[in-house]
């Protein structure tokens, strides 16, 4: 009986080699993307500056347009008011705004919420001299009015 031989010509190398070509095609994707690589979110669209809740501290601050002095002035804001600050670029800061994001001095936000401006003082009214040239001099006590009225009312000779 004649004895089988074994070799098999090298046939199971080209296999081999052939499956690793395939494997390496589907591994590398191939110059076409497919649909489930077109559905993932563009990084550039979503990456976003953290921001910080930060509070005006002057009176009136503008927002501008652009990080200079010059630029237009897009929006007013008062003080008190909470901002969404972002992104600086030497003294300003970008704040995040509904519509369009402006800019604004950093110098005039802080991080504490300022204190409420105090209640106006009403205006006190006091009696005042008045000098020969006119000018007001500091407020009359009692015993100076007392004497003046002494020195008026003595008899002149």
């Amino acid at each position: 009986m004649p004895k089988k031989s074994n070799d098999n010509g090298g046939c199971g190398l080209v296999i081999i080699g052939l499956l690793i070509l395939f494997a390496i095609g589907k591994c590398s994707g191939g110059s076409t993307p497919t649909a489930q690589q077109n559905d993932l979110p563009d990084l550039a669209d979503t990456f976003s500056v953290a921001t910080t809740t930060m509070y005006v501290t002057t009176a009136t601050l503008n927002c501008r347009e652009a990080p200079e002095a010059g630029a237009r002035i897009m929006e007013k804001l008062n003080r008190g008011d909470a901002v969404s600050a972002g992104e600086t670029q030497g003294t300003w800061v970008k704040l995040d705004r509904p519509g369009e994001d402006c800019w604004v001095a950093q110098r005039f936000l802080s991080e504490n919420e300022p204190e409420p401006d105090p209640a106006p003082q009403p205006a006190r009214l006091s009696a005042t001299h008045h000098t020969a040239s006119g000018h007001h001099d500091a407020p009359i006590h009692d015993a100076a009015v007392e004497d003046r009225q002494q020195f008026y009312a003595r008899p002149t000779a």
